[in-house]
């Protein structure tokens, strides 16, 4: 299944369907931006998915793919101050976004 990203797709032979898949960096560096970007286009292609952080709460992560989907910014979106153009934007791909099955959890892996 394509990742929706080319040279991901040459260097990993594309995902595979149940599969799960980690990815470890330093901090900041855009690893989360990349998985929901693959994440995104997977639910879009292929169905379900299930996308879990264990750095960031899924409000977060629902504004990042938000703004990256509208090409808005994350800022204003998570201040709730878009302009007239950018909100109707954002809500033309928050409509788009909601039919697809991806699902986002931060606390899969938390112990008590």
């Amino acid at each position: 299944m394509p990742s929706g990203l080319h040279e991901l797709d040459l260097a990993t032979l594309g995902l595979v369907a149940s599969d799960p898949y980690v990815l470890a960096a330093r901090t900041s560096i855009g690893k989360t931006t990349l998985m929901m970007q693959v994440a995104h286009h997977a639910a879009t292609q292929s169905g379900p998915v299930l996308f879990v952080s264990c750095e960031m709460r899924p409000d977060l992560l629902f504004d990042r793919t938000l703004a990256a989907t509208a090409d808005v910014s994350v800022n204003r979106l998570a201040r709730r101050s878009l302009k007239a153009l950018e909100l109707t934007v954002s809500r033309r791909a928050y409509s788009s976004w909601v039919r697809r099955p991806c699902t986002c959890s931060d606390d899969t892996f938390r112990t008590p």
